[in-house]
């Protein structure tokens, strides 16, 4: 790492409290813009630089969208950091790796649409420690996750974390904002709502804050879901 760099400058104020919460279950939730994903990916990336053993997996419900979402993300991230590729970490595309020089941990990602191809990542000398979902609510169900979780659990003495990241779809009945609810029930279970309006004006853009505002004033309901993150109402 070429500079020192303080994690509070690179992440929304409203994330603080939890950056470094090893909570086993941490679910994300909230409006466009209040860049979550980005967080999630500096927590994966700094975790995998300050824990020895450590390994992260990050999966989208299909492999084809990895490539300019998540994998994406994870480099950004490094760079935030201050790491350059190809001197601090190595990314290869078959498949879908980053392997930190620093540490010899690994970052992998997988489509949900294999679990078979998922299954192929355990190692038992190199337990994987965070799972990050991103988008589940493309997935069909709760027992995909559940699957998935518990292959990577296995081997974890100290701690393992799963991360999940999504805006919640409109209709209350949707099975993941059921789920959320249950979830909610647990003790070792963080839940996070966040939204746009305590991101840093510049982060986001002049046009981004202008269009929310404008929705908000002649679409209310409709900005509340897409901006605030709320679930509004039961249609689909």
């Amino acid at each position: 790492m070429n500079q020192t760099i303080d994690i509070k400058d690179i992440i929304a104020p409203h994330f603080y409290n939890t950056f470094n919460s090893k909570k086993p279950h941490q679910i994300y939730k909230g409006g466009r813009g209040s860049t979550k994903t980005s967080m999630l990916a500096i927590k994966v990336d700094e975790f995998n630089l300050e824990y020895e053993s450590c390994n992260a997996i990050v999966i989208k419900r299909y492999q084809n969208t990895i490539r300019n979402s998540v994998f994406k993300e994870i480099k950004r991230a490094f760079r935030r950091l201050g790491l350059f590729e190809g001197v601090d970490y190595l990314a290869t595309v078959s498949p879908f790796q980053v392997h930190i020089n620093q540490t010899g941990n690994n970052i992998y990602f997988a489509g949900g649409d294999d679990y078979e191809k998922v299954k192929g990542f355990i190692d038992e000398d190199a337990p994987i420690k965070m799972v990050w979902f991103e988008e589940p609510t493309e997935f069909d169900s709760q027992d995909q996750i559940d699957q998935i979780i518990a292959t990577f659990s296995r081997g974890n003495d100290d701690w393992f974390t799963t991360m999940y990241s999504f805006n919640p779809p409109k209709n209350r009945f949707h099975w993941i904002n059921l789920w959320v609810d249950e979830m909610a029930k647990r003790d070792d279970v963080l839940i996070h709502h966040s939204d746009y309006r305590t991101v840093p004006e510049k982060w986001l853009g002049k046009a981004f804050i202008k269009e929310a505002e404008r929705l908000k004033q002649y679409d209310p309901k409709r900005y509340e879901w897409i901006y605030l993150g709320k679930v509004i109402g039961l249609e689909g």
